[in-house]
């Protein structure tokens, strides 16, 4: 990103970017015609493009056929963009129904975050980065923590589940989406498992076949509801504490 930026630097001085200024400073020159909007938009779709790594403020630039100190001028900077970007994601989630169970509404969310990670798997990781995006992430954010404190927990318990719960469902997704959970295994990852000696990993090797043949739903399902279980269970009782056993 630093030779990015210096890159940047040195079209505008060299006047490549002649709409900058002399200082190399983004103007408003540079940006009329341009809106915010535009550019996350056209930065969201760089990256379900590119991914991050690929992504560049450049490849934005010419995507909307502008200088890359305007995209600059709007937002400031690529850290900026990237949060701009992970915020349109989150504005894609739906709303739980408030009218649904504290659980159901968890859910609800969960599910809409999975099908938000498959329309967009390359750009999804974003969400890892931030801990918070803007006003879409803040209403979602509100959703998931008001509905842990109806379900029974104080503000340190809802604070606690409600980070577990969200770290819990984005590493899942990206992992789904990302490589880690695909649906079928590499061939040559197989191989590796199945020729693991006998003596130390019966386990691996007799589970190796079944893994590649897992059902991707079933999967997402069993885990979502292992995780909301085990929050419902973790509600403190009328004596104040938690209501599973053992």
């Amino acid at each position: 990103r630093r030779m990015e930026a210096s890159a940047i630097s040195t079209a505008s001085k060299s006047g490549t970017g002649r709409s900058s200024g002399r200082s190399g400073k983004p103007t408003p020159s540079a940006a009329r015609g341009l809106d915010r909007a535009a550019i996350v938009a056209a930065a969201l779709a760089e990256m379900d493009e590119q991914g991050e790594v690929g992504f560049s403020l450049r490849r934005v630039a010419a995507r909307l056929g502008r200088d890359p100190m305007a995209l600059l001028y709007h937002l400031g900077s690529r850290e900026n963009l990237e949060r701009a970007v992970a915020e349109a994601l989150n504005s894609e989630v739906p709303m739980p129904d408030p009218a649904l169970p504290p659980r159901a509404r968890l859910a609800a969310v969960a599910d809409a975050y999975r099908a938000l990670a498959h329309r967009h798997p390359r750009s999804f990781p974003l969400l890892l980065r931030f801990w918070t995006t803007g006003p879409s992430d803040y209403a979602l954010a509100e959703a998931v923590y008001a509905a842990l404190g109806e379900a029974g927990f104080d503000v340190e318990a809802a604070a606690d589940y409600g980070c577990g719960f969200y770290a819990a469902v984005l590493g899942f997704c990206t992992g789904e989406v990302r490589g880690l959970l695909a649906p079928a295994p590499p061939p040559e990852a197989l191989a590796e498992v199945a020729a693991l000696p006998e003596a130390t990993h019966p386990t691996m090797r007799r589970l190796a076949g079944t893994i590649s043949r897992r059902d991707p739903e079933r999967l997402w399902q069993r885990t979502r509801d292992a995780l909301l279980d085990g929050i419902a269970a973790s509600v403190p009782s009328p004596s104040g504490q938690p209501t599973h056993r053992g």
